[in-house]
């Protein structure tokens, strides 16, 4: 009996053994599903409200304090307590030990220290503006270079406590300093030379910090203050477009070539940048000379688009630059060129910008958002071409044609060059309109063409049929290859087609034309019955 019990485990033992080498998961090793959270990643108002939440009380005793020490300094003055010196250098004074006893305890008490230093160095800045503007102690000069040694100082501050919200407060403060040491903007030049070292004081903290927003900040205030260059001398509003444009352009692009990360705030920067120099050349540049700029522009985007891909493999820059870089060539093409001839320009490049795309970059979507570019030529083209007393009264091949022409080839070009990729269901849909485009200015040349040539009912049970028969191959493309927008795009030709069949010639065609005509779209229309869906 014992041995019998021993055998039997032994075979048990075997068999757990076997079981056990061809697992792959050890039998107690249970599944476990593995559960992704995704991360919150705070905004730049969630920092907002999170800072004002801190010391709360705090924050809102150092604004109520700044109240009462104007009000206090008002009611000194209106007494007679204290002469003009004496007003001014109690100001100083003040806010001077105030933004001193907050860089003192920052290291200990981050945001009390912060608070103290902005409120010091707010009380600073008003005093020197009261000095200029009400006593007349200093001139502009003077009070600039004193206003800008406080932001300075604050902007150290900052840098060393790495105290964000410092440094946007000096950023503030440095864009107020021309407003407050001016009267009237007399000194345009020394006023934008101030903006220009305030901006490579900006570029100094990012590079040594990191905050890029003070960088979108201080373009902004760029912008603003970019009108002044109206009063000055062309020359000195060139050296002006090229320093600020060259300087957030570089900068930008160095921040994310340097630490392989692309942020919104680098894309806007980007995008702004570049709209603004367009403005700015329209503005101040000669009519004769605009179109090779933007076009010298454009070649300098190109480069820089083809650097990063070369060098980084950032992708996201690129889209901007190449986008600025279309944009640079289409107003250089507006500037030389009008018309007819300015829309089949328009069509070329779009055709050879998604060609360039697709061969560059090989990304569907790149390609598919370069395609968009189609869409002010068609609007154009609608606009200029479509007209049929234009064709009536004119030779066969006249503007209009070549203009429906180009458009169609570019079209079709474009919708060729986005099938070679593996459009998802949302592409597919950019893809279908560009094939539904391309047929109704197919469609327009043909009806167009043969009301030049031919007699009218003629012209349109041809025109009508050729416009069902592009409708219906659509619509087949769609159902064969179960694409859904190209079975929209057909069909939106074929209710076309039969609105204008039902509203129009019924009542104006001649009675054998409108036969044959019916019979023939109909025809056309029955055959989608028998076609195969995938």
């Amino acid at each position: 009996m014992q041995n019998s019990i021993d055998q039997l485990e032994k075979r048990v033992a075997a068999l757990e053994k076997e079981v056990f080498n061809h697992s792959s998961v050890p039998v107690e090793e249970k599944s476990q599903k593995v559960v992704h959270i995704k991360k919150h990643v705070p905004t730049w108002f969630d920092g907002l409200l999170n800072w004002i939440k801190e010391d709360f009380l705090m924050k809102l005793g150092a604004f109520l304090l700044l109240l009462g020490m104007g009000w206090f300094v008002s009611y000194a003055f209106t007494q007679g307590w204290v002469g003009p010196v004496g007003r001014i250098t109690l100001g100083v004074a003040t806010g001077t030990v105030i933004l001193g006893w907050g860089y003192s305890i920052m290291g200990r008490r981050s945001s009390p220290g912060q608070v103290l230093t902005v409120l010091g160095g707010t009380m600073i800045l008003l005093t020197l503006y009261a000095a200029r503007e009400y006593y007349g102690f200093f001139n502009e000069e003077v009070v600039a270079g004193m206003m800008g040694l406080v932001v300075v100082l604050m902007a150290t501050i900052a840098i060393k406590f790495n105290a964000r919200n410092v440094a946007y407060s000096a950023l503030i403060g440095g864009a107020l300093v021309p407003i407050l040491a001016s009267s009237g903007f007399s000194n345009h030049f020394g006023m934008l030379s101030f903006i220009f070292l305030l901006d490579l004081g900006v570029l100094a903290v990012v590079s040594m910090r990191g905050w890029r927003g003070l960088l979108l900040l201080a373009f902004l205030i760029t912008a603003g203050y970019s009108g002044s260059m109206d009063n000055l001398p062309l020359a000195q509003t060139w050296a002006f477009m090229a320093s600020f444009f060259g300087l957030f352009f570089l900068s930008n692009l160095m921040a994310m070539l340097r630490t392989k990360e692309v942020r919104k705030t680098d894309l806007f920067i980007q995008g702004l940048n570049g709209l603004l120099l367009l403005v700015w050349i329209a503005d101040f540049v000669p009519a004769e000379w605009q179109s090779l700029l933007m076009a010298a522009v454009t070649v300098l985007m190109a480069a820089v688009t083809y650097m990063m891909l070369a060098t980084s493999g950032l992708r996201k820059p690129m889209y901007i630059n190449g986008a600025l870089g279309a944009m640079f060539l289409a107003a250089a093409l507006a500037m030389e060129l009008d018309g007819s001839v300015l829309i089949i320009a328009y069509f070329i490049e779009a055709y050879f910008l998604v060609h360039l795309t697709s061969l560059v970059l090989k990304e569907k979507h790149a390609a598919t958002f370069v395609s968009l570019a189609q869409v002010m030529p068609v609007l154009m083209a609608f606009d200029m071409s479509f007209g049929l007393r234009r064709w009536v009264d004119a030779p066969l091949f006249n503007e209009h044609f070549f203009v429906l022409a180009v458009g169609l080839a570019s079209l079709w070009g474009t919708a060729y060059v986005l099938r070679k990729f593996r459009l998802g269901e949302k592409l597919a849909v950019i893809y279908a309109l560009q094939l539904t485009a391309a047929a109704l200015f197919g469609g327009a040349l043909i009806w167009l063409s043969a009301h030049n040539l031919l007699d009218r009912d003629i012209a349109r049970m041809v025109a009508l049929t050729v416009y069902a028969l592009i409708g219906v191959v659509l619509f087949y493309f769609g159902e064969s290859k179960d694409e859904k927008a190209l079975r929209i795009g057909g069909g939106f030709i074929l209710g076309l087609v039969v609105a204008r069949l039902l509203f129009f010639e019924v009542w104006e065609m001649d009675l054998l034309y409108r036969v044959v005509t019916f019979f023939a779209i109909g025809a056309l229309l029955m055959a989608t019955a028998f076609f195969n869906k995938k």
